[in-house]
């Protein structure tokens, strides 16, 4: 079966290439090459020195600070974490003495 040829209105065609005469086409860019290269044309900005080391300067010590207020508090609860597990080994072993007492006073069966 052969499909109808669809018969619509015509599409306007005169406008769809332009003349290469106006001025609807933008300038082209320039290309890279045409751009001068010398030692001073850069094109990242200034190194700022000054401001990265005021920058460091105002973080170490707030740094160090921070970790002092910090040491004190951690080495409290790693010797309250060592006092903890210490007491819940002993703990352990008499619960396993009186399990292993009780196991032997309890009849086979």
């Amino acid at each position: 079966m052969v499909s109808p040829i669809h018969k619509g209105p015509a599409v306007p065609t005169d406008d769809l290439l332009l003349p290469a005469d106006t001025s609807a086409f933008p300038t082209p860019m320039p290309l890279l090459s045409a751009i001068p290269s010398t030692s001073t044309t850069n094109l990242l900005p200034p190194f700022q020195s000054t401001s990265t080391a005021a920058a460091t300067t105002g973080f170490l010590p707030a740094s160090n600070a921070l970790q002092n207020e910090l040491t004190a508090p951690l080495a409290n609860m790693a010797a309250q974490l060592r006092r903890n597990a210490q007491h819940f080994s002993e703990t352990l072993g008499r619960d396993q003495a009186v399990t292993d007492e009780l196991q032997e006073k309890l009849p086979d069966g």
